[in-house]
């Protein structure tokens, strides 16, 4: 179902995630966890999710570091932030 569908039906939004990998890298999860990209560094992963974010429309998206804690949160709609 597509994040615009989902929000009309009352469902939550998309939600794309930015978390610490178990090998040292960083994942970018989006989507219902349907996509998982890994990167290297964390500027590289906020960049993919970004992407993400403007190709899902209404989508929330959560950055959190190596220790859990959550360095972005926010909610989008349409474009990705500049």
């Amino acid at each position: 179902m597509s994040p615009e569908r989902n929000e009309q039906r009352g469902g939550a939004p998309a939600r794309v995630c930015v978390v610490h990998a178990h090998n040292g890298g960083w994942e970018v999860l989006s989507f219902k966890g349907r996509v998982r990209i890994t990167c290297e560094t964390l500027d590289d992963a906020r960049r993919i999710a970004y992407l993400s974010v403007a190709e899902a429309g209404d989508c929330e998206l959560v950055v959190r570091d190596a220790y859990e804690r959550v360095l972005e949160h926010g909610r989008f709609s349409g474009k990705a932030p500049s």
